[in-house]
């Protein structure tokens, strides 16, 4: 019996490890997803310029 208990405690310890060392991996993607966010929102900025100084040079036409 004490051989069961000590595997089950075991196991249980492996997964309490395997959820602090993968919780670190979670909060990792996070600050990507941010800097995708200010990576779009650069681009649709310098895209909207181009847009705006093509149109400036039309209208000025």
């Amino acid at each position: 019996m004490k051989k069961n208990e000590d595997s089950d405690l075991f196991e249980k310890d492996i997964t309490k490890r395997l959820k602090k060392v993968q919780a670190p991996k979670q909060q990792k993607e996070k600050p990507i997803s941010k800097l995708q966010v200010i990576a779009l929102i650069v681009t649709v900025i310098i895209v909207a310029g181009i847009i705006i100084s093509l149109l400036q040079t039309i209208l000025s036409k």
